[in-house]
């Protein structure tokens, strides 16, 4: 993901999809067990797209997921990078009422090639770990999963775990977020009401704020995520813009689906080799969790 504006058109509430107002009971999130899954993608060591690790990453993630009852999609494709050709492949999950309205909730799953924000000019051309910028995320959704195992969510619910996110150099939007984009152009109708992703939000000093371009589209929708937050003990969510992102909401801003960034974008160990377990909190993972889950289940379907 990089600093850009996102330019779009304003977009109106979802309809009674979204409406938010049922009191049904919010499933627990286990905080402690999605800390577990960002130590198990790191033992892969980096998921650089085209390396054994992320091949091996990939399969567990399509086993985690089978262990919940779903059937995993691999969506795979080929792409051209900077010259290099590479078979990306996003990971997918369905879950609740199969018909009627429903929501992504999304993460990418791989690592950034290069440590080009590291402090040490020797380390900069060495993988980030990504255990907050990409680990972190995709915890979140497989206990998410989990959840949603025990306890079918009242609308439908797409878990996709992106591939291809972290290619991309310096301000070139083109490079980044190739799963999302791919995967917005295979959609097809109905399309969904709503794309949350998660990016960086395992920081142990977790600072969620109104990603500028998310609210511009659907302000109604941000607000009530993040004042869902405030019902969860999640004091994380700040309710203040602060930074202008292109991530994984991107494609769908453009495609006219409203889309929000969770993410925590002031992480020091942005882009640095720095980015490894020390930098992740269980209890930040159960605050993204809580929050979500809870805009989940108080959606009308």
């Amino acid at each position: 993901m990089i600093r850009f504006r996102v330019q779009t058109a304003m977009l109106l509430c979802l309809g009674l999809t979204l409406a938010g107002c049922n009191q049904r009971s919010t499933p627990p999130f286990d905080e402690a067990r999605a800390f577990k899954d960002v130590e198990a993608q790191l033992a892969f060591g980096p998921r650089v797209p085209g390396t054994p690790a992320h091949d091996r990453c990939q399969a567990w993630i399509a086993a985690e997921l089978a262990k919940t009852g779903a059937t995993p999609a691999l969506q795979a494709f080929p792409d051209t990078v900077y010259g290099q050709v590479y078979r990306f492949t996003n990971v997918r999950a369905r879950y609740g009422p199969k018909s009627g309205s429903w929501i992504v909730v999304g993460a990418h799953w791989d690592t950034r090639v290069i440590a080009d924000n590291d402090p040490d000019p020797a380390k900069r051309a060495l993988p980030i770990p990504g255990a907050n910028d990409g680990a972190s995320g995709v915890a979140v959704l497989l206990e998410m999963a989990r959840v949603f195992q025990q306890q079918a969510p009242p609308i439908g619910v797409e878990l996709v775990f992106f591939d291809g996110e972290d290619l991309g150099r310096g301000g070139d939007v083109g490079g980044f977020c190739r799963g999302s984009r791919y995967y917005v152009r295979a959609l097809e109708h109905p399309r969904p009401a709503l794309a949350i992703v998660l990016d960086m939000v395992g920081d142990k000093d977790l600072n969620l704020y109104y990603e500028v371009n998310s609210r511009q589209s659907a302000r109604n929708l941000v607000e009530r995520l993040w004042a869902g937050a405030a019902q969860v003990n999640a004091p994380g969510f700040i309710p203040e813009e602060r930074h202008n992102v292109y991530d994984d909401h991107a494609p769908f801003l453009e495609a006219g689906i409203p889309g929000i960034d969770v993410i925590d974008f002031d992480f020091k160990a942005w882009h640095t080799s720095g980015d490894d377990l020390s930098q992740v909190s269980a209890g930040s993972l159960g605050q993204v969790g809580r929050t979500v889950l809870l805009y989940v289940y108080s959606s009308e379907p």
